[in-house]
């Protein structure tokens, strides 16, 4: 819901993470004969959106997190799970 006082919801209006143009690359990725590990494939994209996020963000975790529209908390958390660590 977005609260207005006028008849008409501007831009300004909505909340940051849609203000914020996303782009996104769509890569594509082949099933193939013999399948695909379909955990460890999502594992690996997760893993290189957050060291991009923080590559883009000079390692600052709470514009990272705001990159990945996550909470800084659910970033950390990632990293430490997934045991990666940025300079």
């Amino acid at each position: 819901m977005i609260l207005t006082d006028t008849d008409e919801i501007q831009f300004q209006d909505l909340p940051l993470r849609m203000q914020i143009p996303q782009q996104i690359e769509i890569r594509k990725i082949e099933l193939g004969e013999n399948g695909i590990n379909l955990k460890e494939t999502l594992d690996e994209l997760e893993n290189r959106l957050i060291l991009d996020a923080l590559q883009k963000a000079g390692g600052v975790k709470n514009k990272a997190a705001k990159l990945l529209g996550l909470n800084r908390t659910t970033l950390i958390e990632k990293m430490k799970k997934k045991q990666i660590e940025f300079p």
